[in-house]
């Protein structure tokens, strides 16, 4: 039985030194689910939001890091993180990996991956174990979030926030997403999202009215109406990204109007 997976990393000027570690982790852990037997096709594609970068570096990098089934779209106009990943979730495949440009995965995990979709019928997406690169565990699994929620995580002072690390705690489900699967996740990190083909066709992907930031959130929704989101801890990763707040006024802007369509769309909670 053939079995095919596209991996999709969408990037906007990307810091090419984690760019290159995640190919080059992404190519050892597809070589290792190939020779396993649990994938016989990987196809990779690198949709480039940047517009002014430079094309030519980053065919380099791909060439280096994916030597083979490796396709490089270079857009004329940033369209935004969703859109970017549509065009490769619009490609037949049995299923899809949409991956930021700054995760490390383990050299187990597609394979892993793969495994809990064959045990878990009903599952759409599968979530990883996540570590920071300082080894702490990160949380990508979350419950329905709220304002004063967003506000904790993304703009709050350190001294403010410690107040409130039980209601973060159960925000991030850390009781529970630990060392054992978990099939009740409502809301999941887009950072790796493992997807099932039929899942990805029911829900058409995501939603293009997020820009950038929520459009996890807004497709986690989405899928659980008819599939399941699977906490895997097998399916283990690395996350160097960071939060919207340390990265300037114009991604503010993005994160609180994203927050503002993703309330409008699915309810607003305050508390």
């Amino acid at each position: 039985m053939r079995v095919k997976l596209h991996i999709s990393v969408v990037v906007f000027h990307p810091d090419l030194h984690l760019l290159e570690q995640t190919l080059q982790t992404l190519w050892r852990a597809a070589e290792h689910a190939q020779a396993v037997g649990a994938l016989t096709n990987c196809v990779l594609t690198l949709v480039d939001n940047s517009v002014t970068s430079d094309s030519v570096r980053l065919s380099s990098l791909l060439a280096k890091c994916w030597p083979e089934f490796a396709e490089l779209i270079s857009n004329t106009e940033n369209t935004g993180y969703g859109r970017g990943h549509n065009r490769v979730l619009a490609h037949k495949a049995d299923y899809y990996l949409v991956i930021n440009p700054d995760v490390q995965v383990d050299e187990h995990a597609l394979a892993a991956a793969v495994a809990c979709m064959q045990t878990y019928p009903q599952v759409g997406m599968v979530t990883p174990l996540c570590f920071g690169p300082d080894g702490q565990q990160e949380y990508l699994c979350k419950a329905y979030p709220t304002v004063f929620t967003l506000f904790l995580r993304g703009f709050a002072p350190k001294y403010f926030s410690r107040f409130f690390q039980q209601y973060l705690a159960r925000y991030e489900l850390r009781d529970r997403m630990q060392t054992a699967p978990h099939t009740d996740v409502m809301i999941a990190s887009g950072c790796f999202m493992f997807l099932r083909h039929a899942a990805v066709k029911d829900i058409q992907g995501f939603n293009p009215a997020f820009f950038l930031y929520f459009e996890d959130f807004d497709l986690s929704l989405r899928l659980r109406q008819h599939w399941q989101i699977l906490f895997a801890p097998s399916v283990k990763i690395v996350h160097f990204g960071g939060h919207s707040a340390k990265k300037g006024w114009r991604h503010i802007l993005m994160f609180v109007s994203s927050a503002w369509q993703f309330f409008n769309f699915h309810g607003w909670r305050w508390y």
